[in-house]
């Protein structure tokens, strides 16, 4: 019941997408050395199977395979870390390519900092 209460919360909270809208327009290839962080502000409910991890974040549902749990927690609980940081038994390549998902997602944002210049 409270789970359910929860995901409909998450389900009508307004999203900010502006940080989104700006990677759009300019895209750069994500580098092991780049840093992001979670989205200011996100709202997302987790939950865990046996196989899959589930984020409910907005109206949208977006699953993830269990092998990025760890991957998951540490990336929407930071407010900036750099991709070679992710935990789990992930090649770089694996971290780029999971750290370009939450980015398409829009569940974690480019930061200033390594490769990135500020606006």
């Amino acid at each position: 019941m409270l789970a359910q209460f929860k995901d409909e919360l998450v389900r009508t909270y307004p999203l900010d997408l502006s940080d989104q809208i700006v990677d759009f327009f300019r895209p750069r290839p994500l580098c092991i050395d780049d840093i992001v962080g979670v989205r200011r502000a996100i709202v997302y409910q987790m939950h865990n199977g046996d196989d899959s991890v589930r984020i409910n974040y907005g109206a949208r549902a977006i699953v993830f395979p269990s092998l990025f749990r760890e991957a998951l927690e540490f990336a929407l609980n930071r407010p900036a870390f750099v991709i070679r940081e992710i935990p789990g038994h992930l090649e770089d390549e694996e971290r780029i390519a999971f750290a370009e998902r939450l980015l398409e997602e829009g569940l974690v944002v480019r930061k200033a900092g390594a490769g990135v210049v500020a606006e």
